[in-house]
């Protein structure tokens, strides 16, 4: 609940009532026993009702049933003990509801926790100990926990992450780094770093593979080889399998096949790509994980979902690369439910 709705509800709970009822009185509107009539039926009526009515912002569930109980035990525990302390202390019935009254709601944190503890175990103590926000629609105890999703992956990971995030949003929190995790070996060093830093994941996104197999004149080696690049991912899957999390690899996206290849830049080939991505498989399919093939999703259009550098993604491929990222977390959502 925001500030704005808590100022709201202490305006129409407590500031406005207090206001109403003080100019009425200095204005001698109302005489005692009509106040007594608007009491009782406050008590009797309007708090029950009101109090039944807000059950409809609870998650119905089986273990409810016992909410009612729990109350009166919490009340009367702590009423009944200040009760049997009224009569010993005060002679006036003004003065002992006052004390009763008291004891209940000062008691009913501590005595009246207890007592359900030891009537109905933890699952009373539990909710004894909730406060008003707990029943509301915001509570991890009425809605589900959301599973956390991590995304890893390269520039073209980074470009659809936003777009995957609104397609699942209030179904996974989706996160990832916001740095490129580039080629295997940095995500390798670098992945228990992102964890600590991101949560550890229920659901883990996966790519590498671009920045391997891409000739880069830039560095050494000038191409990561594809048994450096398999050993890689051997020991990030061993690191997420560890986080317990269930993984889905996704294929490394082509490039244009018109793309220039240049020996003084930055350049793939599809070819390799391709051989690339069939050893990685190969290897996720021997170790049970899924796989999302975006390759074949921008394989099928080039000129349609690439960029016009015929590399990353066009403003038509993110949405198509992150509707079956989306869909494939979708997929590993209800399996693990």
């Amino acid at each position: 609940m925001d500030v704005k709705h808590k100022l709201l509800m202490l305006v129409f709970d407590l500031v406005l009532p207090l206001a109403v009822g003080y100019a009425l009185a200095r204005q001698h509107r109302f005489r005692m026993p009509s106040v007594r009539k608007m009491m009782t039926a406050n008590i009797m009526v309007v708090a029950p009702v009101m109090a039944l009515m807000s059950l409809w912002a609870v998650a119905l569930e089986a273990q409810l049933i016992w909410l009612p109980f729990l109350g009166v035990a919490m009340q009367a525990t702590a009423g009944g003990i200040g009760m049997l302390r009224a009569r010993a202390k005060y002679d006036g019935p003004l003065d002992r509801g006052s004390f009763i009254l008291s004891a209940m709601l000062s008691n009913r944190g501590i005595v009246g926790t207890i007592t359900v503890f030891l009537l109905f175990g933890e699952a009373g103590f539990a909710y004894g100990q909730l406060p008003d926000e707990a029943l509301k629609g915001e509570s991890e105890m009425t809605q589900p926990r959301r599973p956390r999703v991590l995304l890893l992956g390269d520039s073209i990971r980074m470009s659809y992450q936003q777009a995957v995030a609104e397609l699942l949003d209030g179904s996974a929190e989706v996160t990832g780094p916001a740095e490129n995790c580039q080629f295997s070996r940095y995500t390798l060093e670098s992945i228990d770093g992102w964890i600590a830093e991101l949560g550890t994941p229920d659901i883990v996104h996966w790519n590498n593979g671009i920045h391997d197999v891409g000739h880069n004149p830039g560095r050494r080696p000038v191409q990561f080889p594809l048994e450096a690049y398999l050993a890689n991912l051997r020991g990030i899957l061993a690191k997420l399998r560890r986080a317990r999390a269930a993984i889905i690899w996704a294929t490394s996206t082509p490039v244009h096949p018109k793309r220039p290849i240049k020996a003084t830049e930055w350049s793939w080939r599809n070819e390799e790509i391709d051989a690339y991505n069939a050893a990685a498989c190969q290897l996720m399919a021997s170790q049970g994980v899924t796989i999302n093939d975006l390759h074949g999703i921008i394989a099928a259009a080039p000129d349609t979902l690439l960029a016009e550098d015929m590399l990353h993604l066009s403003s038509a491929g993110v949405p198509a690369a992150a509707s079956a990222v989306a869909e494939a977390i979708k997929r590993s959502v209800k399996c693990e439910m």
